[in-house]
């Protein structure tokens, strides 16, 4: 991920609290120079970069746990069934092999 966090949560906050440095970024840059110039780069390392970096993020870590979720719920159902009409499946590889003889028969 580039833009996004691990948790919706987590992105939400850096959200609100990169607005709310940039906001007062905005009201104290008449008063002191200095002073908006910090909450400015405070508010560009929360937002990690400019308010639309952060909607791009935020659309990312939505993207990354609806990926997750799936996959969780793909991954417990190879694990019940991980053998299929003579076959078995090994993890991560996504293809199928000859699944071994359950027990050894003479000849």
């Amino acid at each position: 991920m580039i833009f996004g966090n691990r948790t919706i949560p987590r992105h939400l906050l850096r959200g609100a609290l990169g607005l709310t440095a940039l906001y007062i970024a905005a009201s104290t840059f008449h008063g002191t120079t200095w002073r908006a110039l910090l909450f400015l780069a405070l508010a560009l390392i929360l937002l990690k970069g400019c308010p639309m970096c952060w909607t791009l993020g935020l659309i990312e870590t939505i993207a990354m746990a609806v990926h997750r979720r799936n996959e969780q719920k793909c991954c417990g159902y190879k694990q019940q069934h991980n053998s299929v009409a003579g076959f078995r499946l090994i993890s991560g590889l996504h293809t199928l092999h000859p699944a071994a003889p359950s027990s050894a028969s003479a000849f």
